[in-house]
């Protein structure tokens, strides 16, 4: 993710944090009612109710994300639209609101408040659909951005609860500028997003080094190759293919471990990002190669799981054959007779 597009993210949740809405004119009439003290017990409800908020919203951009699959990245300009109608409503914003009478504050009510507040929702699902899934589908970057979420907006309602009557003051006497201003930076905002789906890849990617690394590979120099790969991995570690190469090469010096990391990160990327093309089908070697180094380490257990787990995904007839193979190394004989049988073919084919 594009240092850009997390500014841009942080400009939004900000934004939508600060302004007026049902969290943030509770607080600050609280505030004056009850005094800070009881309003801070409140607030420690809002931000629970906030979290909650927020980690649902993970949970449905994971799963928007799943059944969207490739298609993600369009969400970005559902956010489009919502940033730009959030711009055209700036304009016509009035924070003249009066002081509303509020019920004597406490942690549960603060917490239903926030739970029910339908701005902290749309804020939450419109981020995380829009910047995070177009970019990737890991589930803990969703819920690394969705904490944020879940503690940026409670703290710009800490703004309204200590400096409420100044800043909405502030608010009203500026209207005109503020509304311009925040109907500017929305847009800005909106811009950045739109060109999300348009987006290959978060840096440039290393061509000249790659190239120079892949040829010693190639020329079976596995020892330099490894550290020029490990190199070129720590420096563009969102890059799949660096990490696949590194695992190949690692799997030829003996440092198996090292091997089986470097194809798990690879298998992630190429997984969970939406940015990059596996035209070459490494995502699926890099599996293979996973249980190919577990056969190398005589961890015969672990291979058939992996091959098991390949098999799922790519049913093929080379699979099959690498899971039949493995039987015959734990010793059991009979159970890859039954296996070839059940998928319809000959034993011969082992040998």
């Amino acid at each position: 993710m594009t240092p850009q597009i997390v500014l841009s993210f942080l400009s939004f949740v900000a934004l939508s944090g600060i302004t007026p809405g049902p969290a943030n004119l509770t607080s600050l009439a609280t505030s004056l009612t009850y005094g800070k003290n009881s309003a801070l017990r409140q607030w420690i409800g809002l931000i629970s109710g906030c979290i909650t908020d927020a980690m649902i919203s993970v949970l449905i951009a994971y799963f928007l994300g799943t059944a969207l699959n490739e298609y993600v990245k369009y969400l970005a300009f559902i956010g489009v639209a919502y940033l730009l109608w959030m711009a055209f409503h700036m304009l016509k914003t009035n924070y003249s609101t009066e002081q509303k009478e509020v019920k004597q504050p406490g942690f549960w009510r603060g917490y239903f408040l926030q739970l029910t507040n339908v701005k902290v929702i749309l804020t939450c699902i419109t981020a995380l659909s829009s910047y995070v899934l177009p970019v990737t589908r890991s589930f803990s970057t969703l819920l690394i951005f969705g904490f944020c979420l879940g503690v940026i907006q409670p703290t710009c309602n800490l703004v309204w609860l200590f400096t409420g009557v100044a800043l909405q003051r502030f608010f009203v006497r500026y209207q005109k500028v503020i509304n311009i201003v925040m109907a500017v930076l929305l847009v800005l905002c909106a811009a950045s997003l739109a060109v999300v789906p348009f987006k290959k890849t978060t840096t440039e990617f290393p061509q000249a080094e790659y190239d120079k690394a892949y040829e010693t590979l190639i020329s079976e120099n596995y020892t330099k190759a490894a550290k020029q790969f490990a190199r070129l991995s720590s420096k563009n570690s969102v890059y799949p293919e660096i990490w696949y190469q590194f695992g190949s090469c690692c799997m030829e010096t003996g440092e198996y471990d090292t091997a089986i990391n470097a194809f798990s990160k690879a298998a992630e990327l190429y997984e969970n990002s939406v940015m990059y093309d596996d035209k070459l089908g490494l995502h699926n070697d890099a599996l293979v190669n996973i249980g190919e180094v577990h056969l190398l380490r005589h961890d015969f257990d672990s291979a058939k799981d992996q091959f098991e787990k390949c098999l799922s995904l790519k049913n093929d007839r080379d699979m099959i054959i690498a899971i039949a193979a493995t039987y015959i190394r734990l010793g059991f004989t009979a159970e890859c007779e039954a296996y070839f049988a059940e998928k319809g073919l000959d034993l011969a084919e082992l040998r």
